[in-house]
């Protein structure tokens, strides 16, 4: 599997999880749909950010990654 993520791109999906999780976690609203949600989309971000690919970036053919 080819990294398609540059290094910025990396940072802000890490950031970007992590906000989501603290999102999920510190929500007032018992809402149970919305957290799991949030820590699904967080933990995807998380994830990506640590491998460096993107199944959706491969998609539409973008690479923030270089060559």
């Amino acid at each position: 599997m080819k990294k398609n993520i540059g290094n910025k791109d990396r940072i802000i999906r890490l950031i970007a999880g992590l906000v989501l999780i603290y999102l999920a976690i510190n929500i007032e609203k018992n809402i149970d749909i919305i957290k799991a949600l949030l820590v699904v989309f967080g933990v995807i971000c998380i994830i990506e950010s640590i491998i460096g690919y993107c199944y959706y970036y491969k998609l539409f053919k973008i690479n923030t990654g270089g060559k």
